[in-house]
């Protein structure tokens, strides 16, 4: 996994001009909402500041009569109340952009996933990766969505710290001293408990995922019978409860970090106001500024205490948001195996290569296929066959690009598996895996992915034996499957199921042709038809038949009988029956099964 994701190399201002890059590439005026606010974001408080102020001056200078009272206030408050107009419709429009922002992070996120390598789904590390990017877009309030706004806010921030800074310093620069020191403290423990939180995110992140699965598995129909029957309920809410238990555990400890974070933050408030109030008073007394300069100067210091929050908690969540975009930057960067520039040429394969190729599970302790090499030409057929755990399924999704040797090579039509462009080698293969993918659209939908012909997808259906269970529905082809999505949808039987991906398989007419396990649902005689069908279907392919069942060996040029990951035996039919080795043993073994069944029958 760690080869497969890039290493960390995104800064700060990296991420910074990232987003800002996703915001000008997804809504344009969203990024010229965020310039403008900090304009307006400048503008109010600075009024607020001044106002009040102003007001006490002019009653108190008797140069000044009602007709300048009226013209500064109402001047003042035009301005304020302009520039909070256009605040507020600045604000509104980022909110409906952020939305759109949202769904196209998602999008992406999305995107990504369906084209990342097969084994990478299947990788627990993949997945904490994947949830932390979800996590990170998870709707238009987290700190990676606010980044431009937040970024834009610490802008606006420290340009006010600059008028005031200006400010206080013409009254006391010590003043300017004790203020930042008590910011910097605040800052500190907000740094220490966002470090803990990111530090503990992954565990986090690990038990709600294990939440999350339990917490379907209670309203999965598919899963509900065993739990009924079984008597699996009191099993999964006790594991429900202990993942909850340990849940809460980590908030908890995570809550009283910030509860402590809290009381210092407040102690730290009290003093700084209760200096500031006592400083002024004391300077009024001494008759060193008027009351006018005392609201100002107080003014001036509530909101430089008010900006130097602001800066920190802009810092803050930037930080957060700087966290958030290297998870969704580091799963945007996954790398696939897979990832040439060559094209499948032509509608048949010319020849498949296995080079000494093994393969191990991350963490495994040995290899699930150990130095397997054979040569296939286009037209022949080749059998798998071997106990269950032999490593059949493995051997396949290798050959599909699904898993990636970790020794040896793979080449199709002469060339690696890495020199072709991912989507070009699967377009290279047609597959009917053991665990069989409905998605919920129409039968139509469900076999045709590419262009429709409705002949071809007639004559495929006929072939796979479908036809006759579509013929009985009242919609025919475009019947949608799966119930839980659409209330007139059917639910095929196991066997159907086979069937559709059997003519699904058909239908991309792949020059490569591999069924694993196609017929595990059928009984022997409909497996016996459906294998003399593909047999004719497939004469002009390089074709794999994968089955612990041996019907499928007869008609097939070549034979591999896997045991522990290796090619124990090879040959045809006729060859290893003679050699009375362990696939003759296994041929003898289920042909007494087959014919004692008749007999009972």
């Amino acid at each position: 996994m760690k080869e497969r994701v890039k290493k960390d190399k995104h800064g700060f201002f990296s991420n910074i001009a990232y987003v800002f890059g996703e915001v000008r590439r997804v809504d344009r005026p969203l990024f010229w909402c965020n310039i403008f606010s900090v304009l307006m974001q400048l503008i109010i408080p600075v009024l607020d500041m001044v106002i009040t102020p102003c007001i006490i001056y002019i009653l108190s200078d008797s140069r000044f009569g009602l007709r300048e009272l009226i013209l500064t206030i109402g001047g003042l408050i035009f301005v304020k109340t302009l520039a909070g107009i256009i605040s507020t419709r600045i604000e509104a429009r980022k909110y409906v952009a952020e939305h759109k922002l949202v769904l196209h992070y998602h999008e992406r996120i999305y995107s990504k996933i369906m084209k990342v390598d097969y084994d990478m789904i299947e990788n627990p590390q993949t997945k904490v990766i994947y949830d932390k990017a979800e996590e990170a877009v998870m709707n238009n309030h987290t700190p990676f969505v606010h980044m431009p706004e937040n970024f834009c806010r610490l802008i606006t921030g420290i340009l006010k710290f600059a008028v005031f800074c200006f400010i206080i310093v013409v009254f006391n620069p010590l003043v300017l001293i004790a203020l930042a020191l008590t910011a910097g403290l605040e800052y500190l423990t907000m740094l220490y408990i966002d470090n803990y939180e990111y530090k503990t995110r992954d565990e986090r992140i690990r038990i709600s995922r294990k939440m999350k699965y339990f917490a379907g598995l209670s309203e999965n129909y598919k899963t509900g019978k065993d739990i009924r029957l079984y008597g699996l309920n009191t099993w999964l809410k006790k594991s429900l409860s202990q993942l909850m238990k340990e849940h809460h555990k980590l908030f908890s400890k995570l809550a009283l970090r910030k509860i402590a974070s809290s009381a210092a933050d407040l102690l730290v408030i009290v003093a700084r106001d209760g200096f500031a109030y006592v400083y002024l008073i004391s300077k009024v007394a001494a008759n060193e500024i008027t009351p006018a300069e005392f609201v100002l100067y107080f003014s001036v210091i509530s909101g430089f205490v008010d900006i130097l929050g602001e800066i920190v908690m802009s810092f803050e969540q930037l930080t957060k948001g700087n966290y958030s975009a290297k998870d969704f930057r580091a799963f945007m960067g996954t790398e696939n195996r897979i990832c040439g520039e060559l094209a499948m040429k032509g509608d048949e394969a010319e020849s498949v290569v296995f080079d000494n190729v093994s393969f191990r599970y991350p963490g495994a302790e040995g290899d699930t296929i150990s130095n397997v090499s054979f040569e296939i030409h286009s037209g022949e057929k080749v059998a798998i066959v071997g106990l269950n755990g032999a490593g059949k399924t493995t051997l396949i999704k290798l050959l599909c690009g699904m898993y990636h040797p970790t020794g040896g090579s793979i080449k199709l039509n002469g060339n690696e598996q890495t020199e072709y462009d991912r989507d070009e080698y699967y377009n290279g293969f047609s597959s009917v895996f053991q665990r069989i993918s409905v998605m919920p659209f129409t039968i139509r939908e469900n076999v045709v992915y590419s262009e429709f012909s409705r002949d071809k997808l007639d004559r495929c259906l006929e072939i796979s034996g479908l036809n006759k269970k579509i013929k009985g529905l009242s919609d025919g082809i475009e019947t949608y499957l799966v119930p839980n999505v659409f209330s007139k949808a059917v639910d095929l039987s196991g066997g159907e199921m086979q069937k559709l991906a059997l003519a699904r398989a058909m239908y991309k007419n792949g020059p490569v042709l591999v069924l694993d396990e196609p017929t595990a649902a059928l009984d022997p005689l409909a497996e016996e038809e459906m294998y003399q069908s593909y047999s004719r279907y497939s004469n002009n392919k390089i074709s794999f038949f994968i089955s612990h069942r041996l019907a499928s060996t007869r008609f097939c040029d070549k034979i591999f009988y896997l045991e522990n990951g290796k090619v124990v035996e090879s040959g045809t039919h006729s060859e290893l029956l003679s050699k009375r080795g362990k696939y003759a043993e296994l041929f003898d073994i289920q042909a007494k099964y087959y014919k004692e069944a008749a007999v009972n029958m």
